[in-house]
């Protein structure tokens, strides 16, 4: 997505940040554009959505990020425009903007997985008994129990599967229903708490000892099971690294799961495998890397590992 630089000054201008001096390039994300820029007053961060926000659920965004930072939790508040608002509109776009953070990304080493740890129990614990939010319009938590049955024929025109494709998915989505039984009665008691909903390693930034500095990303905060944001968090070191490597020490850091989060882990983890493959389907996120994942996640070594990472035998 590309804005003309007189764009980009009106909105420099219109949030208070001084005159555009260059684009420094883009910043990663999936669905929105992150551009990097430089004024006469620092570095920021132009964000650009490609879909239209309800504007009560960008202030209840807000307002989590609010009680967070009330907790001493490093959630990025967007800047105030003119106008006091933390976001606006510009030729059919929902902007917002922050500071540039300068810190370390995620390196994938284990001490930043443990902080990542720390700070989600953290922020779960902070949100345990804020109230429920208004729902997004779309969220990676109402998708993980996507049908697979409802839903191949969003699938086939998007990616133009052939029939083998098709065949694996039902296989992968009959595997993961499989091992998916009697979960139901387990699930109710599961604790919950405001999610982040999309706790990757890339919205956390860094210290140079690996403390967690600031958190990124909050478009998909809704209520749910705390458990979630953990095999989220999991999901993405087990497709960097199928062993405890990265999972041990973000556990050690999140702390202790009840035997019901454990029992529900590998099936999270999988169905999260079979939506990303399923839905994004390219690069680390294509089918047969999430297919490969899947099956070892629910094969016996997959299960023993994830057993080991909820241990809590090693001391740091």
């Amino acid at each position: 997505m590309d804005f003309p630089l007189g764009d980009l000054q009106s909105i420099c201008r219109e949030f208070g940040i001084g005159d555009l001096i260059a684009v420094e390039g883009r910043l990663g994300g999936f669905v929105n554009t992150n551009l990097k820029i430089k004024t006469e007053k620092g570095l920021f961060v132009i964000r650009i959505y490609r879909e239209k926000f309800d504007p009560q659920r960008i202030h209840y965004a807000h307002d989590i990020i609010s009680i967070l930072r009330s907790s001493n939790v490093p959630a990025l508040m967007p800047i105030q425009n003119k106008f006091e608002n933390y976001f606006s509109t510009y030729n059919d776009h929902f902007i917002e903007v922050t500071p540039f953070v300068q810190a370390n990304h995620f390196q994938w080493i284990p001490n930043q997985a443990y902080f990542s740890g720390i700070m989600l129990r953290k922020m779960h614990q902070t949100l345990m008994h804020v109230k429920k939010d208004p729902p997004p319009r779309q969220s990676i938590y109402d998708y993980y129990n996507w049908s697979v049955l409802d839903d191949m024929s969003k699938l086939q025109p998007l990616y133009n599967w052939t029939n083998q494709n098709i065949l694996e998915i039902y296989q992968i989505n009959e595997l993961i229903l499989n091992n998916s039984r009697n979960l139901e009665s387990v699930s109710i008691d599961l604790p919950t708490t405001i999610l982040h909903g999309d706790w990757h390693p890339g919205n956390q930034l860094y210290q140079k000892n690996g403390e967690v500095c600031c958190i990124l990303d909050f478009d998909s905060i809704q209520r749910g099971e705390c458990v979630f944001d953990v095999a989220y968090a999991l999901y993405f070191y087990l497709l960097k690294d199928k062993s405890e490597a990265l999972g041990k020490p973000f556990l050690q850091g999140y702390g202790v799961l009840s035997e019901q989060e454990q029992m529900v882990l590998p099936v999270m983890i999988a169905k999260l495998g079979l939506f990303f493959g399923s839905f994004i389907n390219k690069g680390d996120l294509e089918f047969s890397k999430q297919k490969e994942l899947v099956e070892w996640v629910l094969s016996q070594e997959g299960i023993k590992t994830l057993q080991d990472m909820v241990r809590p035998d090693i001391a740091r």
